[in-house]
């Protein structure tokens, strides 16, 4: 049995990440759908955003009230 540590398996996920998306003919996108402006839904978006800045996809977000 192999110990992982957090910040070592997101940095393995990632990287096998952009290795993917890199393959890819046509960049990926998340697109994040989100209703009103909760604060722990704007920081869950914004960190899911930073990730995928890292990996190489494309992230947007459609906004309702």
């Amino acid at each position: 049995m192999k110990l992982l540590k957090g910040a070592d398996a997101a940095k393995m996920l990632t990287e096998r990440a952009k290795t993917i998306a890199e393959s890819l003919e046509t960049p990926p996108k998340l697109l994040i759908v989100r209703f009103g402006a909760d604060g722990s839904d704007l920081a869950y978006e914004n960190n899911a955003k930073k990730r995928m800045e890292k990996c190489g996809i494309l992230c947007e977000s459609l906004v309702f009230p």
